[in-house]
């Protein structure tokens, strides 16, 4: 529920008066009781009196589930089919995917376009263990080859000028994702089957948060920095960004390995571990 609906649903609740004195809106109500005498007052809920609730309201999910984020031991994940502990890494893998704020270039210097970036992450370590870069829409197809490369040794020759190796491979126990179409789909659910990995939904959207966030440091940290940069938003958009884009896909493809082998995964995950994600 957004605000709104939030003092929709407020509203409706003062017009109940009298009935809301029940042993169940006194549960409910029990962290803000004053709101519950308000509402039984016919008074109309102000802005602050939403926001309180809203804010006890998280305050309760969070208590409830420990945030997925958190790399502690015990670290857990709620999905739509169960709470999923998190012992070690490939026990779950979350995989999402965007459309990446830069242009690419064919060989003859033209403009052909925005990337596609699927990612697959490991819930426990932090790090990131595949990925899948194309022009074409992320579907079930494009999804399953970033598996591939995720489950897969991976060896790069001298070309992508290296410092550490990729040793992250393997198939994971759970694979977690939103609800698009593609994470749903017959093809994907045949390749869980074959595989012997389980797919779960994400309870809640903050559980896609860990991902979310590698896209966000890829925009600033390594994309922000090359010709054709586009910014995330399409009205501030450098008016320079299509005359300057001279970047090849699998020249941005070996930019982005060497960003996530020597780079993202070398570094600690932080919240007071001090293991870099491809130590733990």
């Amino acid at each position: 529920m957004n605000r709104n609906q939030v003092y929709k649903h407020l509203v409706a609740l003062a017009s109940e008066s009298e009935k809301l004195r029940g042993k169940k809106y006194a549960e409910k109500f029990k962290d803000y009781p004053q709101v519950l005498e308000d509402l039984i007052a016919c008074k109309q809920p102000s802005c602050p009196t939403v926001y309180k609730v809203i804010k006890c309201h998280l305050a309760q999910e969070e208590r409830r589930v420990r945030h997925p984020g958190l790399l502690t031991e015990g670290q857990i994940i709620q999905t739509t089919g169960e709470i999923v502990v998190l012992p070690h890494s490939n026990q779950v893998w979350q995989v999402d995917y965007t459309k990446l704020d830069t242009l690419i270039v064919d060989e003859n210097g033209e403009v052909i376009g925005r990337p596609y970036l699927i990612l697959v992450m490991d819930n426990y370590s932090g790090c990131l263990v595949g990925f899948y870069l194309g022009l074409e829409a992320a579907g079930s197809h494009e999804v399953s080859l970033a598996l591939r490369h995720a489950i897969l040794h991976k060896e790069y020759g001298p070309e992508y000028g290296l410092l550490e190796k990729w040793y992250v491979c393997g198939i994971p126990d759970y694979l977690v994702t939103d609800r698009a179409k593609e994470f749903k789909s017959e093809h994907l659910k045949l390749v869980s089957l074959q595989l012997k990995f389980q797919r779960r939904l994400r309870a809640f959207p903050s559980a896609g948060g860990l991902i979310e966030t590698i896209f966000d440091k890829i925009n600033k940290e390594l994309l922000s920095l090359l010709p054709g940069y586009t910014g995330s938003c399409v009205e501030e958009r450098p008016p320079e960004a299509e005359k300057t884009a001279s970047v090849l896909i699998h020249e941005l493809e070996i930019l982005l390995v060497r960003y996530f082998v020597d780079h993202y995964n070398r570094h600690t995950y932080g919240h007071g571990l001090a293991q870099p994600r491809i130590e733990r």
